[in-house]
Parts: structure tokens; C-alpha cells; sequence
């Protein structure tokens, strides 16, 4: 590194741009008393950061700038820049040059100041830094102004050891090691800190835990509460699922078995009833007739009222068609108000995403202007520390009352920082009093809302249920009815099997019959009245027709027969058939045949009348049992859809519950988080006024001990008067450090604000976009119920009324045609009551046969009555089952319940463990829901903390070990310097002396860390006990050879001597000449002198002088030229 320029722009005398170049080897300033030659000594210093005004020949820093001459006017500021060359690859690289860097410093009269390299901002400490390995600094040994040469000599060894310390390269370290140790007091407390907060929720973490796992076996317990519950209906409800099927299983056995036993009755009633005489028939006709003008005034009522609803329905649907098209008016004027609303809102988002876009640049700006008041603040700080250290320099001159001050001054500090502390730790607790009393309003409102919330989708949840109940009853009816229709279906079916049973046993030989007389005229007839057997002959009631041509065997072969049977011939069939044309026949019921108006009993002469019945009743219950069937088969559907909608009706149940479970969850947690906010609040004004406690305390401390010093200040006025006015420089740099300080608390509240305004502006955004949301679906939901509402007056324009106004033109007609069937079944009424009147006296009505059947009949129409109550009985538990099941799970409890049967299922147990866990519950005690999501973050925030703990664990054992490194390597390198300088001061004063004896020496070589230095020289011929015996040349050669014996070990960069040759005689010029020409090859000299053999020796000659009064000029000779 080497010195290449020095500027001076108003810097005491040199009031104008004054450059000066330093070249390499010696270079001699010269120049008249008073002509401001130490002023670029001064000058250099200054600009290596010198802090005390004392030091450069001032009383205060304003003294540095341009006082003012006869002819100038002052300055209002001073500026110094050192240009230096040849830097090393890591300086050029963090400073963004290549070998040659620029450091500034400026001073205004206003009092402010600027450091600067290469023009860049800067830190004081950061130019420090780049000499710290080179031996130079504003203090160092490297520039000996006038008057220095005596302090060296009288230096305390710990000041001569600071020499020592920059020749060794060890000052960075120091300088490393007091911020370590700085670091290290910090880390330290931050770590007590830390454990009492730990400590703290540490306790709460465990108080949250128990509650966590209170929770947690709460909800173990639920949930096996609810196992234990679905368990029990499940299997409840399989079993009585189970009597149910049995029972119906039962009921219909029991209705099969009742008709059995009715059409046994019947058969029985036939047999009776073919022993009754004619009136017996004509009650029977009697009671169809009027069982038919019942059916027919029925059918007549039916039809009229059928006429009535569709008059109704008609002039319902003309007043609904208005209703409709009032409601669809109303729809598109709310639609019309939807819409405008949903651009009103979509205009508000706009306005306020604009507010957010600015406050977000409104925040950014903040965010610089705090960052470039941190930088202020940093850099007043180092002012503040440059003041630290002229307190230390002072310390040696201030005596024991002064030492006294200082203690009371030290307490006082150490009050106003607790007391600031206190202050911003009210200030910070104030905020986040106030910040949480915001949270606060907003938690409120956030509930506010949910609860608004659920309570809409709670609405919605009873409307769906309303819907479930109506759509199950739907269901509950269709099965009803399918169920009927299944009985009756089986029971016909069964009637059927009967009937088909009785027609196979009357028409058992026909078919052989038919196929004997098929076969006639292939053989013989009397094969053919052989081959009849007897049984052929007597169920064979019709008449055998015979051909013509086989007349005489038919007569000879039907004589011999013991058997009768009717017969007659082709030629006689066209006469039968006319008389039995005219032959007015009914069949008065099972036994009774009335022919020409002569009742008499069937036999088995009349099978083919009852066979024809039969096939006629199988024939209707066919098409009944079709009928059925496709009745069946409707109700089949309809159930099925109504089964689909109350499956997505439960989906949609299920869905809503669970979203009103969440905002039961949600709004729980938020309770809590507002009843934990509540508590902080009242603890932090507990806090607050504790802090303000102790704010008193302490400030009524600053007034006891500033009474003290006010006693102690009139004996030590003089001595503290330099420490005053350090003091004021120091107050002068506190106020402005705490006016940037409270400048970054007002930005940083600002700041809140601005993010405090943009958070709600960001709620009221999410807020609007929820009300959009809303918006768009009651849109879509008004059109919809305007498109079904439009559909629906068009289905009624178009479909309905046309097929109801058909539709009773067609009852009217029907109800006609009944009328005059009404009217002829009435005359037949009338006849029948007339011959019934005549005959009702010869009746005798006998009963006894079918008593007994009618016991049996009765007997089980009561059991099926039974049964029939225990199956609605069994009914109704099922539904309640159902219900209890969705009501309590959300779920059909048919689908799910095979998951919870089993073998080993025993109610007594199920019950004694769902009542021993509801004990538990009990005497769980409250829960706090919100206890998962606060124990969470109370982990984070302790492992987070825990985490910090080790890291400064780790950093105070990193410091440690960087402070036990910076000593090992201070000791080593001080005892390497040492050794060497100690051998080189031996040396070189023998050099300079000629003889003699030169020593240095340790104070305390067993604490190096601590250790001090001490000269001991003895020029040749002289024995001294005191070194300030020594003659003015004498202690300058003793001060150059230390400073030479320095050099020879680790040559600095540069050096600047002032006058220090001025005692030595002529021949200690020549040795200390040489000695500077034999350093001069690694270091670059500059010597102000007054002494022509030295300014001979010079490679370069400046000179200052003062042709404009109080106005200094340079003037520059290369001394190879002259």
C-alpha cells in the first residue's frame, strides 16, 4: 500500500483545493513558522478519523474548518481525501476498485459529518479497517508530530504497548475482541432473557398440554361413543328389521290361510245354500242389486266429484297463470336489483384494489426511509463510541472525586438506558395493547360474521330437513302401498293356484273325451263305449254326439250300460240348439242354476257352468294380478326416484352440517383467541403500569445521584471542564441519535398504520368478494326460479287446462250413461223386493253348517289383526331408529349398518360402557376446543425459542472460542514482535548512540494479554535512574529508535515525522539520515524540518507558504531535477 495524494479542500489554512502528490522515498515540507505546514500532518490524521480536537491543535471540531482571514470569508465546511495505491486484491474487491482507492472525510459547520470511500457512504470503523494491518492510524507510532517525541518517552508502558500492539497487527483483534466481548455481554442477556420467557411458556405449553390431551381423550371417547351408539341401533335395528320380515312373513301365511279358509267358507256356504229354497237366490240377487246401485251412486258421487276438482283445478290454474306471471315479474325486477348491486360491489373491489396498489407504495417508501435512518443511526453511534474512547484517554488526569463523578455519572447512564428501555418497552407493550385491542374489534366482527353464517346455512339445513321428512313420508306411503299391493298380489296368486286347482279337478276327462270323439269314426261306437270308463261317464256332463248311421249299435250298446249317459245324433243338433237359445238361464251363485225362472241345484249335471265361472274368475284375476303388477311396477319407480332425491337431499344435509360443524369450530376457536386477547390486554396494563413504577424508581435514582455529583462538581471544576464539553459534543450526538430514533419510531407507527389501513382494506376486499359471490348465486338462483316459473305458465298454457277441460267432458258423458244404468237397475229393484215379499215367509234361514268355518275365519282375522298392530307397532321403532341414527350421525343408518353387527353383541354390556364414558366425559370437566391450535403454536413458538436458545448457546461457545483464538493469536504474535523489535532497539540505538545500552522490558510477562512496556536506556558514558534526565536530543533518538527498531521489523506504509530532528546536533543527523534513507526503500517518509542537511537528503521538497494572509500555498520541488 502507498500513499499517492493527499486533497485538502478548507481545512484549516488550506482554504483552497490544495493537492498534494506523495512520490516514494523522503519527502521534506519546509516552510516558515506559521505557514500551516503541521496542518497536512494534522490534516492526515484527521482524515484516519481522529475524534479529539485537543489532538489536532483545536478546542473544538469546528476549528478544523476555514476560520476566516482579512481577505476570506469562513468556510462552511472542511473535506480531506487520501488517495492510496497498490491495495490489496480483498480491499479492491469489497470497495469496487482496482489499486487505487479514495478516503474521505467532510465536516460542516452545522455539525454534521460524512465518511466516504471511493465516494461511497461509509462508517468510520469501516477506514479503520483498512489500515488495521498496516501500522497506521491517527495514533500511531507511524506520525510523530511536534511535542510527541517527549510523550512517547513518558508514555505509560500500557500506552507504549498500543505501539507494540499496531506493529504487531494485533489492534483488529482487539478491536475483534472487544466487539466479542460486546457481542458476548449482549448474547448473554439476551439468553437470560430468553430462559424467562421459555419459562414462562414452557408452564403454559404444559397447562395447554393436559388441556390437549383432555381434548384428545374427549374426542376418544366421543368417537367410541358414537361406536357404541351406532352399535346399538345397528343391531337394534336389525332385529327388529328382523321380527318385522318375520311378522309379515307370518301375516301373509295367516292371509294366505284366511283365504283358504273363505273359499272353504264359500264351498261350505255353497253346499248350505244349495239346500236353501228360491228366496235364499233372491236375497242374493236382492243384495247384488243393490250392492250394484251402491257401486253405481258411488261411481256417480265420484264422477261428480272428479267433475268438481277438474272445475276446480281449472279455475285454479287460470288464477295461478296470474300468480305465475306476477311472481315472474317480481323475479326480473330482483334480478334487475341483484345485477345492479353485483356492479356496485365489483366497483367498490375496484376502488379499493387502486387504495391498496398506493398503500403498498406508501409502505415501500416507509420501509426506505426507515433502512436510510438506520444507516444515520449506525454512523452516530460510531461517533458515540469515538467519544467512548476520549473518555478513556482522560481517565489518567481525573482524580478520585472525578472518578466519584464518573461512577455517579455511569449510574446515571445506566438509569436513562433502563429508563429508555422502560420507555420502549411502555412504547412496545402500548402498541401491542393497542394492536391487540384491534384485533380485538376484528376478532368480534369475524364472529359476527360466522355466527351470521351459520345461522343462514343453518336456515338452509332446516328447509333440506323439512324437505327429508316430506320425501321419506313419500317413501314411507309408496312402500305402504307397495306392500298392500304385494299382499294383495300374493293373495291373489294364491286364489289363482285354488281356482286353477278346482278347474284341473272339473275338467279332469274332457280332454280324453274330446280326443275319444275325434277317434269315433275310425272305429267301432261300441269300442267307444267301451273304452269310457266309469269315472269318464260320471264327470262327463255334457251330451255325446252321435252320427246318424250309427243309431242301432249307439241303442244297443247304451241299453246294456248300467250307467246312463246323454246322447243325441247330428241330425238332432239344429233343434237343441234353437231350444236352448231360448232357454233364459243364470247362475244364482255356487249351487244354484235358474233356468226359464226355475231354480234348482247343480250337480254334476251343470260342471260346465261352474268350469266356465272359474275360467272367467281366473281370467279377471289375471288381468287383476296384471294390474297389479303394473301398479307395482309404477310405485316401483316412483319410490326409486324419491329415493335418489332423499339421497342428494342427505348429501346435501351432510354437506351443510359439516360446513356449520366448521363455523361451530371455527367460531369456538375464535372465542378463544378473543378470551386469550383479553387476558394479554389485562396483563399488559398490569405490566405497563409496572414500568411506569419503575420508570419513577429509577429517575427519582438520576436525581439523588445528580445531587450528588452538583457536591462534588465545585472541587474538580477545572479538571471536568474538557469533559464537560466532551460531554455536550456527546448530549449533541444522544439528542440527534435520539431524534432519528424517535424520527424511526414515528415512521414505524406510521408504517403500522399504513399496514393496519391496507389489512382492512384487504378484509374489506375479501368481504366484498364474498358478497359477490352471494350476489351471483342469488342471481343464478332468481333466473332459474324465473325459467322453472316461466315453464311451468307455459306446461299450464298449453298442457293442463286443455287436458282437464277433456277430461270432464268425458266424466259427464260417463256420469250420464251411469244415471240410466242407475234407472233400469232400479226397476229390477223394485221387482225383486215384490217377489222376495211373497216369498219371505216360506224362508227358513239355517246357518249351523258354516258356524264352525266362520269361528276359524274369525279366529284368524284377529290374529292377523294382531299382527298387523305389531307390524305398525315394529314400523314405527324402525322409522324412529332411522331417524335417531341421521338425526345423531348425518347417515342411513340401512346403508351403513352391517359395519356394527355382530355375534357377540350384547346390549347390557353396550349400555354399561356408553354410560361409564359419559361419566368420564362428565368429570372431564370444561374443554377448551381451541386448546390443539394454541398448543401448536405455543410448540412452534417454544421449539422456535428453543431453537434461539441453542443458537445463542452456540454463539456465546462460538464467541468464546473466537475470544480464546484472538488471544492465543495475540500472544503469539505480540511475543514474535516483541523479540524481534527488542533484539532491533538494541541494535539501532547502538547505531544511533554509537554505544550504549538500550533495554525493553515486560510489566507483566506472565500475562501477556495484560502486559505493558518499558524503555530503559543508557547512552554511552551516562548511568540514569529517570528517563526524563535525558537531553531533548537524547529522548528524540531514544523515540526514533523505537520507532526504527519498529520499521526494521514490519516496515509501514508511511511516515510522517514532525521537527523531530530539530534537537539533534549535526552528527546524530547523519546516523538518523541514514538509518531514514536504509527504511526508506519499503516505507515513504515525509519529514517536516527546518534542518538543510535533511532537506538535502530529500528525494522531494514542498514548500508552504502564506502569500495571502491566513491563506496557505504549496509549492513542490522534485529534488533530482535541481
Amino acid at each position: 500500500m502507498k500513499f499517492k495524494r493527499l486533497i485538502l479542500n478548507g481545512f484549516k489554512s488550506f482554504v483552497d483545493k490544495t493537492i498534494i502528490d506523495f512520490p516514494e522515498g523522503i519527502t521534506c515540507v519546509v516552510g516558515p513558522n506559521g505557514s500551516g505546514k503541521s496542518n497536512i500532518l494534522d490534516a492526515i490524521r484527521w482524515v484516519f478519523g481522529e475524534q479529539s480536537p485537543k489532538e489536532l491543535r483545536g478546542n473544538n471540531m469546528e476549528d478544523v474548518i476555514f476560520a476566516g482571514s482579512e481577505n476570506r470569508k469562513p468556510a462552511g465546511f472542511c473535506e480531506v481525501t487520501l488517495v492510496v495505491s497498490d491495495v490489496s486484491e480483498e480491499i479492491a474487491e469489497k470497495w469496487g476498485t482496482l489499486s487505487e482507492i479514495s478516503i474521505s472525510r467532510k465536516y460542516y459547520r452545522t455539525g454534521e459529518r460524512e465518511y466516504l470511500i471511493n465516494g461511497r457512504k461509509c462508517r468510520l470503523k469501516d477506514i479503520k479497517e483498512l489500515f488495521y494491518d498496516t501500522g497506521i492510524g491517527a495514533r500511531s507510532i507511524s506520525i510523530i508530530e511536534q511535542g510527541r517525541v517527549e510523550k512517547i518517552i513518558q508514555a505509560s508502558p500500557e500506552e507504549l504497548r498500543l505501539f507494540f500492539d499496531e506493529v504487531a497487527g494485533v489492534t483488529k483483534f482487539k478491536e475483534r475482541k472487544k466487539e466479542a466481548l460486546n457481542r458476548l455481554s449482549h448474547t448473554k442477556e439476551n439468553l437470560l432473557r430468553l430462559a424467562d420467557i421459555l419459562g414462562e411458556v414452557e408452564k403454559n405449553k404444559n397447562v395447554l398440554e393436559i388441556q390437549v390431551k383432555k381434548l384428545e381423550r374427549y374426542r376418544e371417547i366421543k368417537q367410541r361413543l358414537d361406536f357404541l351408539e351406532k352399535e346399538y341401533l345397528s343391531n337394534n335395528f336389525v332385529k327388529v328389521k328382523s321380527d318385522y320380515t318375520n311378522l309379515l312373513t307370518d301375516l301373509n301365511d295367516k292371509k294366505v290361510t284366511l283365504s283358504t279358509k273363505k273359499n272353504e267358507l264359500q264351498t261350505l256356504e255353497s253346499e248350505l245354500k244349495s239346500n236353501k229354497n228360491i228366496l235364499s237366490e233372491k236375497r242374493g240377487t236382492y243384495s247384488k242389486v243393490t250392492d250394484s246401485i251402491i257401486e253405481l251412486n258411488n261411481n256417480i258421487s265420484k264422477i261428480e266429484n272428479e267433475i268438481a276438482i277438474l272445475k276446480n283445478n281449472i279455475e285454479s290454474a287460470s288464477r295461478r297463470k296470474e300468480g305465475l306471471r306476477r311472481e315472474i315479474r317480481e323475479g326480473e325486477e330482483k334480478l334487475k336489483e341483484l345485477s345492479y348491486k353485483k356492479s356496485e360491489i365489483l366497483k367498490q373491489l375496484e376502488d379499493i384494489e387502486k387504495n391498496r396498489e398506493q398503500l403498498s407504495n406508501q409502505i415501500s417508501e416507509k420501509e426506505e426511509v426507515i433502512e436510510e435512518f438506520k444507516l444515520k443511526i449506525e454512523t452516530l453511534k460510531d461517533e458515540l463510541d469515538e467519544f467512548d474512547s476520549q473518555f478513556l484517554d482522560l481517565n489518567d488526569a481525573i482524580t478520585e472525586k472525578r472518578n466519584q463523578i464518573i461512577k455517579l455519572e455511569t449510574e446515571i447512564d445506566s438509569a436513562k438506558r433502563q429508563i429508555k428501555g422502560k420507555e420502549a418497552e411502555f412504547v412496545g407493550l402500548l402498541e401491542e395493547l393497542n394492536k391487540n385491542k384491534e384485533n380485538i374489534s376484528s376478532l368480534e366482527k369475524e364472529l359476527s360474521d360466522i355466527e351470521e353464517d351459520k345461522n343462514i346455512y343453518e336456515d338452509k339445513l332446516s328447509l333440506i330437513q323439512n324437505e327429508l321428512i316430506a320425501v321419506e313420508k313419500d317413501i314411507s306411503q309408496l312402500n305402504e302401498k307397495i306392500k298392500e299391493k304385494t299382499i294383495l298380489k300374493n293373495s291373489l296368486e294364491k286364489e289363482l293356484k285354488i281356482l286353477t286347482t278346482q278347474l284341473d279337478k272339473y275338467t279332469f276327462g274332457q280332454d280324453k273325451v274330446s280326443s275319444d270323439l275325434k277317434e269315433i269314426q275310425k272305429g267301432y261306437i261300441t269300442d267307444f263305449i267301451k273304452g269310457m270308463d266309469d269315472e269318464v261317464k260320471l264327470e262327463f256332463g255334457d251330451i255325446v254326439v252321435f252320427a246318424d248311421e250309427d243309431k242301432d249299435k249307439v241303442f244297443e250298446l247304451i241299453g246294456k250300460m248300467q250307467n246312463g249317459i246323454r246322447f243325441t245324433f247330428v241330425s238332432m243338433l239344429e233343434e237343441i240348439e234353437k231350444n236352448i237359445i231360448g232357454l233364459d238361464s243364470q247362475k244364482i251363485d255356487d249351487s244354484l242354476i235358474c233356468v226359464n225362472k226355475i231354480y234348482r241345484k247343480m250337480g254334476k249335471d251343470d260342471k260346465s257352468i261352474m268350469i266356465k265361472e272359474i275360467r272367467e274368475r281366473i281370467s279377471q284375476i289375471e288381468n287383476e294380478l296384471k294390474q297389479v303388477n303394473e301398479s307395482i311396477d309404477i310405485m316401483g319407480k316412483n319410490l326409486e326416484e324419491r329415493q335418489k332425491k332423499l339421497d342428494n337431499l342427505k348429501s346435501e344435509h351432510e354437506k351443510f352440517t359439516k360446513v356449520i360443524n366448521e363455523k361451530k369450530l371455527v367460531y369456538e376457536r375464535k372465542s378463544a383467541e378473543l378470551s386469550n386477547l383479553r387476558n394479554y390486554i389485562e396483563k399488559a396494563e398490569k405490566s405497563i403500569a409496572i414500568v411506569e413504577k419503575e420508570k419513577e424508581i429509577l429517575q427519582n435514582s438520576i436525581d439523588a445521584a445528580e445531587k450528588e455529583i452538583l457536591g462534588l462538581k465545585g472541587d474538580i471544576e477545572t479538571k471536568a471542564e474538557r469533559l464537560r464539553e466532551i460531554e455536550n459534543q456527546k448530549d449533541d450526538v444522544e439528542g440527534e441519535l435520539e431524534f432519528y430514533e424517535e424520527k424511526i419510531d414515528l415512521e414505524k407507527g406510521e408504517l403500522t398504520d399504513l399496514l393496519v389501513e391496507k389489512r382492512g382494506l384487504d378484509e374489506s376486499f375479501n368481504s366484498l368478494n364474498r358478497e359477490l359471490r352471494y350476489f351471483e348465486k342469488e342471481l343464478n338462483s332468481t333466473l332459474n326460479q324465473i325459467k322453472a316459473k316461466q315453464e311451468r305458465l307455459k306446461k299450464l298454457l298449453t298442457v293442463d287446462i286443455t287436458n282437464w277441460e277433456e277430461s270432464l267432458n268425458e266424466k259427464k258423458e260417463k256420469k250420464t250413461l251411469l244415471e240410466k244404468e242407475k234407472h233400469n237397475v232400479l226397476m229390477q229393484k223394485d221387482m225383486l223386493e215384490a217377489e222376495i215379499n211373497e216369498l219371505e215367509q216360506n224362508v227358513n234361514t239355517s246357518e249351523t253348517a258354516i258356524a264352525k268355518k266362520r269361528g276359524e275365519i274369525e279366529a284368524i282375522e284377529r290374529e292377523v289383526y294382531d299382527i298387523e298392530i305389531k307390524l305398525a307397532g315394529l314400523q314405527t321403532k324402525l322409522s324412529n331408529i332411522r331417524d335417531q341414527f341421521y338425526n345423531s350421525f348425518g347417515l342411513n343408518i340401512e346403508t351403513v349398518c352391517e359395519e356394527y353387527i355382530s355375534e357377540s353383541f350384547s346390549v347390557r354390556k353396550n349400555r354399561d360402557e356408553y354410560k361409564g364414558l359419559q361419566e368420564e366425559v362428565e368429570n372431564l370437566g370444561p374443554l377448551n376446543m381451541a386448546a390443539e391450535d394454541e398448543y401448536k403454536s405455543l410448540v412452534e413458538r417454544y421449539e422456535f425459542l428453543s431453537k434461539q436458545r441453542e443458537d445463542l448457546e452456540k454463539s456465546i461457545e462460538s464467541i468464546q472460542n473466537l475470544i480464546n483464538e484472538i488471544d492465543e493469536t495475540t500472544v503469539s504474535r505480540f511475543k514474535t514482535t516483541f523479540e524481534h523489535v527488542r533484539q532491533n532497539f538494541q541494535d539501532v540505538f547502538k547505531t544511533l548512540f554509537g554505544n550504549g545500552k538500550a533495554e525493553l522490558k515486560l510489566t507483566q510477562p506472565e500475562n501477556i494479554l495484560e502486559t505493558g512496556v518499558e524503555i530503559f536506556v543508557q547512552p554511552p558514558g551516562k548511568k540514569l535512574t529517570n528517563m526524563n534526565l535525558l537531553s531533548g536530543g537524547e529522548k528524540a533518538m531514544t523515540a526514533c529508535t523505537l520507532l526504527f527498531a519498529m520499521f526494521l521489523y514490519k516496515p509501514t506504509p508511511f511516515c510522517f515525522l514532525d521537527e523531530v530532528d530539530a534537537p539533534l546536533d549535526e552528527a546524530n543527523i547523519d546516523r538518523f539520515l541514514k538509518i531514514v534513507r536504509k527504511l526508506s526503500k519499503d516505507t515513504q517518509f515525509v519529514i517536516i524540518t527546518h534542518n538543510q542537511k535533511t532537506m538535502s537528503d530529500a528525494d522531494s521538497l514542498y514548500g508552504i507558504t502564506m502569500e495571502e494572509p491566513g491563506v496557505s500555498k504549496v509549492l513542490s520541488v522534485r529534488m533530482e531535477n535541481v
